[in-house]
């Protein structure tokens, strides 16, 4: 990694023998029985050092508020010994704290800056990658989390998040770590908001926080850019910068790739249209000729903290799109991933919460509304949603616990998953009774401890996508940094989603509009002609297409595959599945990809031999 940083706890234990350790090219913020370090290269916007008396604090990542603003916020989080309150700041960053004895550590609300942390030596080291500490420590893999990672995204696994190795610890999105020189506690910073706003407060809080954050990044460094893909989320970023710099006189620039499902779903004209709305914009639209398909470039998958099933299928066309946009010099590169989950309610599930609170009409105006645009039963979604009333948090979990192996598996599946208050995983056809056994292990595990986001199964599901989402997108910053691209996700600052869920469900996703909070937010401010789609690009042919053609390629990667030897996989079973993935027959395809990008993984962590940490003894 390019870029990390990490920081030492000192416990009370004496040890005249301890190992004193530092990062390898690390610059020392501050040192003593607590100790910092900046890792690699980071330009100057990226970190910010103060103190107050005894107390040091350092805010790493994008922080869109002043100097003196910061000043005086720490002075007051100092007078109440409420630090939290500095994470209520524009912009998506970390927080370490040290004041006297205490050292406090703060992980951004959704997760797209995790924190890892282990014990040695009597110290507690924490690190902002996993890779540092497994070194260190020479942890092993966690196979019940392989396992359950294997088997696709769960959003009961956000109960308790943790790291894919033995013996590392991780600090959830929302969380801090809590250090004192006798123990170390993990503690809860941000919960959901409580109580809804009339529907313009939403969009001006809306347009007021993503304005901070688009604008705040295109000012805080010299040459920005970003997606552009045609669609709405990313469209409205590059307008927002496209605009302010216009003013200054500073060119912006735009990225859009030309693939074929991006030609055939018109985003590519909305694209080139919203290029043509302001002078300034330098818009670089890379061709489907030199993009890599689809699961081609796999030997260029690099390690990160947690598998990415996207890395299987995109990193070829990553490696290109990288490679483009350090070629104009860009200090930031901004993203609309995270726009659908932010901006939008999961599902039908907020019809439930309809039906509860009695609004019927509403209810039903939105009921036959879905039916109408995807074709559903109307008879058959509602007595699905009269189900899901009646179903508790608690109630669900004891559903989860009586899950059996079988439960799981893709083919047999009930209708009793649709509409539920979490995502399960999914058995494939080629996973092992081994790695279902682990599965099943895992869910028990975690309904003892799961508490929803919220009492309405809507809003929690809506906030446990945003931070898994979060959390994927995470890895592909990992992948930016490699290439020296500097890769930001305005919609998954906090104040960004926290207006976004103060409009009600129904309010942000509805039959009759796409986007609406989005829409309103912007609709005087920004050029019209980027909202007038209501739909958005399908994608899943471009995985067909890639399949096919890098076969030989895929089958190359799966060669002496370790999931296989783990026992996680069945060998035959995954061929015979890739056989009809080739005729076209996908039901499963959305599971293949988390077991290639695993097998790469796992191949990234055995040839790793990637050096952190500097030992010295103390005497």
């Amino acid at each position: 990694m390019k870029r990390w940083f990490c920081g030492s706890v000192k416990g009370n234990e004496e040890n005249n023998n301890l190992e004193l350790l530092e990062p390898l090219k690390g610059k020392s913020i501050w040192t003593g029985l607590s100790s910092f370090w900046l890792c690699g290269s980071w330009q100057e916007q990226q970190y910010i050092s103060l103190t107050e008396g005894s107390v040091k604090v350092v805010f790493v990542g994008t922080c869109l508020s002043s100097r003196e603003n910061l000043v005086r916020k720490l002075k007051a989080a100092k007078q109440l010994r409420n630090y939290s309150l500095l994470m209520q700041l524009p912009g998506n960053y970390n927080l370490i704290v040290q004041s006297g004895e205490d050292t406090y550590i703060f992980v951004d609300a959704m997760g797209v800056r995790l924190i890892f942390y282990a014990s040695w030596n009597s110290s507690i080291i924490y690190s902002s990658i996993s890779l540092s500490l497994q070194k260190l420590i020479k942890a092993e893999v966690d196979l019940q989390w392989l396992a359950t990672s294997l088997a696709g995204i769960s959003t009961l696994s956000l109960s308790k998040i943790r790291s894919p190795f033995k013996n590392i610890k991780l600090i959830p999105p929302g969380n801090y770590l809590h250090i004192t020189p006798t123990n170390s506690k993990l503690k809860k910073y941000w919960v959901t908001i409580s109580g809804y706003k009339p529907f313009a407060e939403s969009a001006n809080a809306l347009q007021e926080c993503l304005l901070k954050s688009v604008e705040g990044r295109a000012s805080l460094y010299g040459n920005a850019s970003s997606d552009l893909s045609g669609g709405f989320d990313s469209t409205t970023i590059a307008m927002i910068a496209a605009k302010m710099l216009n003013k200054k006189g500073k060119k912006f620039y735009t990225v859009t790739e030309k693939t074929h499902s991006a030609i055939r779903s018109s985003d590519i004209r909305y694209a080139e249209d919203a290029a043509n709305l302001y002078p300034n914009i330098e818009a670089l639209m890379l061709c489907k000729e030199n993009i890599p398909l689809e699961y081609g470039s796999l030997n260029l998958i690099p390690f990160t903290d947690f598998p990415n099933p996207a890395l299987a299928y995109c990193m070829g066309g990553l490696d290109y799109v990288m490679k483009a946009i350090r070629s104009i010099n860009s200090q930031v590169h901004m993203s609309g991933e995270g726009g659908d989950a932010v901006l939008m309610s999961v599902g039908y599930s907020y019809l439930i919460d309809l039906m509860r609170k009695a609004s019927f009409s509403r209810f039903f105006l939105h009921l036959a509304g879905w039916c109408r645009v995807h074709s559903l039963s109307l008879l058959g979604l509602l007595s699905l949603v009269v189900k899901r009333s009646i179903l508790s948090y608690p109630n669900w979990l004891q559903k989860v616990k009586r899950l059996e192996f079988s439960d799981l598996k893709l083919n047999q599946r009930s209708k009793s998953f649709r509409m539920a208050w979490d995502i399960l995983p999914t058995i494939a056809s080629w996973h092992s009774d081994q790695l279902g056994e682990q599965v099943i292990a895992e869910l028990q595990d975690l309904t003892e401890i799961a508490v929803p986001f919220s009492g309405s199964m809507g809003e929690h599901l809506t906030i446990s996508l945003i931070q898994l989402n979060a959390i994927s997108a995470r890895t592909i910053q990992q992948v930016a940094d490699l290439y020296d691209v500097n890769l930001e996700y305005p919609y998954f600052d906090r104040l960004v989603v926290e207006a976004c869920l103060s409009a009600r469900p129904y309010e942000r996703t509805s039959p009759i509009s796409y986007k609406p909070l989005l829409v309103e937010a912007f609709k005087d401010i920004l050029p019209p002609s980027i909202y007038v789609r209501n739909t958005k690009g399908e994608y899943v042919a471009d995985e067909f297409i890639g399949f096919k053609a890098n076969l030989n390629g895929i089958n190359s990667s799966l060669e002496n595959s370790q999931l296989v030897r783990l026992g996680l996989v069945d060998a035959s079973k995954l061929r015979a599945a890739m056989q009809n993935f080739v005729m076209g027959l996908g039901d499963e395809l959305a599971l293949f990809s988390p077991t290639l990008a695993t097998e790469a993984w796992l191949r990234c962590l055995n040839e790793s031999r990637h050096e952190f940490w500097n030992f010295r003894n103390s005497r």
